[in-house]
């Protein structure tokens, strides 16, 4: 008797933490804006909306708000274009990033998986292009993050050339707009 006494009280205390796990959550949880899929699940630390994981590049991050800030699409199984927006939710910046499984290693040995590279965009609030380069992997096995290769361009913003940079590195992998 003494037993089911016990168990009965430990239940009803799992079950009261359980329920103020539960309504903490929903304290901390904003209502779900009309254009965040259903899927989509709110990071309290961030705070944002996130669906989606990078392994599969199919990302999306959304503010609290609903405005999309971060996606990404697969336009090959080892291809993604990566996109970051304003809050006014103009384009801020694309590229591509390319999966390489096994091949570049950061300096603890373990695999990059989805590196950047090739042409990088960056745009104002306004929508004008103001810099453009391209990324590559550094000629060696173990780095920590991809670099700039090749020329960089920077704009003025009525579109003319400001600055052209040379970069140490030769793109490895080209430099192609993304498709």
């Amino acid at each position: 008797m003494k037993r089911v006494i016990f168990m009965s009280v430990l239940a009803c205390l799992l079950l009261v933490t359980v329920l103020c796990a539960v309504e903490k959550k929903s304290k901390d949880m904003p209502v779900r804006p009309k254009n965040v899929p259903e899927e989509a699940e709110w990071r309290t630390h961030s705070p944002l909306w996130v669906s989606g994981s990078y392994e599969k590049g199919d990302k999306k991050i959304w503010d609290k708000n609903g405005i999309l800030k971060y996606q990404e699409k697969i336009i090959r199984k080892d291809r993604k274009i990566i996109f970051h927006y304003y809050k006014n939710e103009n384009l801020q910046m694309k590229g591509e990033a390319w999966l390489f499984k096994d091949k570049y290693f950061n300096n603890d040995g373990n695999s990059h998986g989805w590196l950047d590279i090739g042409k990088w965009k960056e745009y104002d609030e306004e929508g004008n292009l103001i810099n453009e380069w391209c990324y590559s992997p550094p000629p060696y096995k173990y780095f920590e993050t991809v670099e700039k290769c090749g020329i960089e361009i920077l704009y003025n913003n009525d579109g003319s050339i400001k600055e052209k940079i040379m970069h140490e590195y030769k793109c490895e992998y080209g430099c192609d707009e993304p498709e």
